[in-house]
């Protein structure tokens, strides 16, 4: 295996990983404000995780799938894209991936390879941060502790910038779709166009 493909296989790893402990986190955001909305104090559950190895376990697991199913779930019922909905299939995502190797090498894979990373971000903690948002609102409506209400301003302000944030790279990651798909057109295409 070259010394390149090992650097292309170890970023879509990295990649991925990184994904992985965004929707974990995401979804942390979301158990323990529910939970806070529900039964008050949190302090409780964090000392059962803290201390019990299969507490914490437990607590990953419906951390990351909670995570997994806002940005895979709702996101989809809500309609939110990415820039490469265009696309049509997978071995048109791969040819992008190869395009965007060959034109611009390993850095301009690890750029877009950021920008899909910042799409997760977007997605994941912007749905979360609102879900944490509406909790904290629950509760502050339930119990008038004028602390839920500072909390939920904040988890507004995160939502906000992680719209923003999304927004930003979906942009980004469309352009260079675009730019994919004008490219590898027939001559005969882009002439009709």
């Amino acid at each position: 295996m070259s010394l390149q493909t090992k650097d292309i296989m170890g970023t879509m790893y990295e990649n991925f990983v990184t994904r992985d402990v965004t929707y974990a986190g995401a979804g942390a955001l979301m158990v323990l404000s529910i939970y806070h909305a529900f039964f008050g104090c949190v302090n409780v559950l964090l000392a059962e995780i803290v201390t019990k190895p299969i507490a914490f376990l437990i607590f990953l697991a419906v951390s990351y799938f909670s995570g997994l199913i806002v940005k895979e779930g709702i996101a989809r019922i809500l309609g939110i894209k990415y820039g490469d909905w265009k696309l049509k299939d997978w071995s048109q995502k791969l040819q992008l991936y190869a395009f965007i190797f060959e034109k611009w090498g390993i850095d301009g894979l690890k750029r877009v390879e950021r920008i899909i990373y910042f799409l997760h971000v977007g997605i994941s903690f912007g749905i979360g941060s609102l879900i944490s948002f509406a909790s904290f609102l629950f509760r502050g409506i339930k119990s008038s502790h004028s602390d839920d209400y500072a909390v939920c301003v904040v988890l507004l302000i995160v939502c906000i910038f992680c719209i923003i944030i999304y927004r930003a790279k979906f942009e980004e990651h469309e352009q260079i779709v675009n730019y994919f798909l004008v490219s590898m057109q027939s001559p005969a295409d882009k002439q009709a166009s």
